[in-house]
């Protein structure tokens, strides 16, 4: 489609009706910096329909897409600055899924060039940032996001391992931007970050301590998410069928 037009450095396919992309479709524009999508009819993105080795190709557009999962092939790309998902239907519904299966080859190339990202995961060592570091923008604001697919229980060791590993890459290179979605902090939402921050993987300071704030319910709107204390989520009630020797309390809902 695209061919004999090495040059290009801006493409807009925006608002075409396009359900899908057909392979590798600017897999030949070599200087192609942006690509819009935005307003298609696209549910699904496939890792071939974005060239993740194109260094050039730091502007992905996907607005106003039907998208509903998070499309992982974003983490594999090397020269990604930004890709704007807004207002699509994604949620984070299939989070634990995608930390498990995602290609830890391709995601050490994408931000780390030249690391043994196996061997991280193994030695526990960390990718370092460059000193020309600069976040990786995933947007999602207005999207569908209300919670968080994270529970360590039934989960073997070396996958759970895995899966807290690639949560730290992504959430230390990538910076996503959840502004207007309906975060739900009744949910597991808490223990995503509050867990591996008292087993001292995070510091509590990074960005989406202060960033990523609760829609739901009304009495948490606008604070942060991860600084809801447990004890906010529940009451003391008085239930005729609580023992006599015990205190019972009731989550909100």
């Amino acid at each position: 489609m695209f061919y004999n037009m090495h040059k290009w450095k801006f493409v807009s396919l925006a608002r075409n009706v396009l359900t899908t992309l057909p392979r590798n479709i600017v897999a030949t524009l070599n200087e192609l910096s942006t690509l819009n999508m935005e307003g298609n009819r696209i549910t699904h993105i496939e890792r071939t329909h974005l060239p993740f080795n194109n260094l050039k190709l730091s502007y992905r557009n996907l607005n106003y897409n039907p998208i509903i999962d998070l499309p992982v092939a974003v983490f594999y790309i090397e020269g990604l600055k930004t890709v704007n998902l807004k207002y699509t239907n994604i949620t984070f519904s299939t989070l634990w899924s995608i930390l498990e299966t995602l290609d830890i080859l391709s995601l050490g190339l994408s931000v780390s060039p030249g690391m043994d990202i196996v061997h991280g995961v193994v030695s526990n060592s960390f990718p370092e940032k460059g000193t020309d570091f600069a976040w990786r923008i995933v947007d999602l604001t207005g999207c569908n996001v209300s919670g968080f697919d994270w529970t360590e229980e039934q989960r073997n060791s070396t996958t759970l391992t895995f899966a807290k590993y690639n949560l730290r890459v992504i959430l230390s290179f990538f910076r996503f931007v959840l502004k207007g979605n309906p975060i739900d902090c009744l949910s597991n939402n808490i223990d995503l970050v509050s867990i591996n921050h008292k087993n001292g993987i995070f510091t509590g300071n990074e960005y989406f301590f202060n960033e990523w704030q609760c829609e739901n319910p009304i009495e948490f709107h606008g604070r942060s998410l991860f600084h809801i204390k447990p004890e906010e989520t529940y009451c003391k009630t008085h239930d005729t069928n609580c023992p006599s020797e015990c205190a019972c309390f009731l989550r909100y809902n």
